[in-house]
């Protein structure tokens, strides 16, 4: 299958996305993490997207588009994956259409993550992000086992430039005036389904899959 994650900055859609790959063992693209690649190795491109995001702005939709076919050729993904963080407009979801098509692909499932504003900025305020393999970890709700320390490779945790109130609420504007218009776009086309991200992210990564599986036309009884 492939599935989408669509929902506003701070929702947690890279956390469900992890927790969902390893119970389904689907892999994951994350737009977010290939442009965050680019900035960490300082590629002249990355310059250029670190200049961009730290203003709050969006990265051009054919940069992340180019990013993210590279990403499709590749073996791993040819059966089906989780992509999160794209698209985040209409254009890019037209970008995807066509991509996915010259691969003779076409997506399964929209799992669109909603839960309350304040509860949003308290997620985005207290993340946290491993600088070589970009786990993302919470002060409060999903501490690492050494404080500024990732558990996976012992890397530093650092807070993204972008995670700052004013920048937030400028991507939530960005997200609301897109938001009606990507699903007029899918409408007919693809299936949404809405997960409500409150609760523990247990709780949350469930309904999540069961979410999945039943667009699968599976139940719960045959996960793996």
């Amino acid at each position: 299958m492939i599935v989408i994650f669509f929902g506003k900055t701070g929702v947690g859609k890279g956390t469900y996305a992890s927790r969902v790959s390893r119970e389904l063992r689907i892999p994951i693209i994350s737009t977010g993490d290939l442009l965050r690649k680019e900035i960490i190795e300082e590629t002249p491109l990355g310059k250029q997207i670190q200049s961009t995001v730290s203003k709050g702005a969006p990265v051009g939709d054919l940069i992340v588009s180019e990013l993210l076919e590279k990403k499709l050729s590749l073996k791993d993904n040819m059966n089906g994956f989780i992509l999160d963080g794209f698209p985040f407009n209409v254009h890019q979801a037209q970008l995807l259409e066509k991509m996915l098509s010259r691969h003779r692909k076409k997506i399964d499932l929209i799992v669109y993550f909603t839960t309350s504003e304040r509860t949003l900025l308290d997620r985005v305020l207290g993340r946290l992000q491993c600088i070589k393999c970009g786990k993302i970890y919470h002060m409060k709700t999903l501490p690492p086992l050494i404080p500024g320390v990732c558990n996976q490779d012992m890397m530093p945790l650092y807070q993204r430039e972008d995670d700052v109130e004013e920048v937030v609420r400028r991507r939530w504007d960005q997200f609301d005036e897109n938001h009606t218009a990507i699903k007029k776009f899918y409408a007919g086309k693809v299936r949404m389904v809405e997960v409500h991200a409150e609760g523990s992210i247990e709780s949350i990564v469930q309904r999540t899959i069961e979410s999945i599986l039943l667009s699968a036309g599976k139940t719960a009884s045959t996960r793996m």
